[in-house]
């Protein structure tokens, strides 16, 4: 994610606010993929930018005077040397308000029902307050810290080795998420969030920076990607809360390498945001007995692990030949 995050230094204003569109809309669905079912659509209302412009407006704008004096020393060790930047795709999605602020106090949670979905093998183990250590199952393994929380901000570092299927070699960086959400019911009453955030990285090495500018193309369609289909899954967890609670709860069951705790409080969730729905809804809802087709790993499409496939010859042939050391600068 911390490659696949960012573009660079290349001016994409291509990409600024005011064009919108629906995942169902992406370049892979014209290529003739099936599209994602209807129930599970999310919003893009601004594609991602690396502009040289949403940089530096994106940095004026963080709250660092906010952070510890550690945090702002991890958060200056990033932005004293971004290598690379990426404004990810800002995202609108129908979810009850409950469930992004559970997942946010708890994301372990989230990648620990990824796993009994079979979507990822990524590990989350909290280890700290706020803290947590990661492990994808590939070589990439690091460590997250959450400096800054708020109701609807969150300032995350990320520090560790990073193993990509577009390079050929793991590489050590350190990063830097500001993700913002923004919360409001429409005039009829649906509850919206919005999604957005902005990626810092620095890599230690100029051999590094030079490979991950080269291919930053790639690794920035798969970010962007990567953040719609987590903004995807939320709305899936919103289906699953209110049309099939059974379903979430056999889930919670099957939850592994989280703290004992984490499971009951997803079910706690779930029977609080389903008591909030309209009795229409709750009285339409299905069991875990009659699953809908919606709630399985093949709904979110997982468009990204089929484009790494599509293009891991190429990228690596190209990662492997910027690599070497007669195609580095002098």
């Amino acid at each position: 994610m911390l490659l696949g995050s960012s573009r660079g230094f290349a001016d994409d204003s291509a990409g600024a606010a005011g064009r919108s569109r629906s995942t169902t809309g992406s370049p892979a669905d014209a290529a003739g993929e099936e599209q994602r079912d209807p129930a599970l659509e999310v919003h893009v209302a601004a594609e991602g930018t690396s502009s040289r412009w949403t940089k530096r407006e994106a940095i004026d704008e963080l709250p660092t005077s906010s952070l510890t004096p550690e945090g702002r020393r991890l958060a200056d060790q990033v932005l004293g040397d971004v290598s690379m930047f990426r404004r990810l795709p800002t995202v609108d999605c129908e979810v009850d308000h409950s469930i992004p602020r559970f997942f946010l106090d708890y994301p372990e949670v989230a990648v620990a029902l990824w796993r009994a979905m079979e979507i990822s093998e990524l590990q989350m183990t909290p280890i700290g307050p706020h803290r947590y250590s990661s492990d994808s199952g590939d070589g990439s393994v690091g460590t997250i810290s959450v400096l800054y929380r708020t109701p609807n901000r969150r300032i995350i570092h990320c520090s560790g080795e990073f193993q990509s299927p577009v390079l050929p070699r793991p590489i050590q960086a350190i990063a830097l998420m500001d993700l913002r959400t923004k919360e409001w019911v429409t005039t009829s009453g649906q509850p919206m969030c919005r999604f957005q955030a902005d990626v810092y990285v620095a890599f230690p090495a100029t051999a590094v920076e030079t490979v991950v500018r080269v291919i930053s193309p790639v690794s920035n369609r798969i970010a962007d990607r990567n953040f719609q289909e987590v903004i995807t899954f939320i709305r899936l967890m919103h289906v699953a809360m209110t049309q099939q609670p059974g379903w979430v709860e056999v889930m919670a069951s099957r939850l592994n390498g989280i703290p004992e705790d984490r499971s009951q409080k997803l079910v706690e969730t779930t029977a609080k945001v389903r008591q909030s729905q309209p009795e229409v809804v709750r009285t339409s809802a299905t069991t875990a007995s009659d699953p809908t087709p919606t709630l399985t790993p093949e709904a979110l499409q997982l468009p990204t692990r089929r484009e790494l496939e599509g293009t891991r010859a190429n990228t690596e042939r190209t990662a492997n030949a910027v690599a070497s050391p007669s195609a580095l600068p002098r």
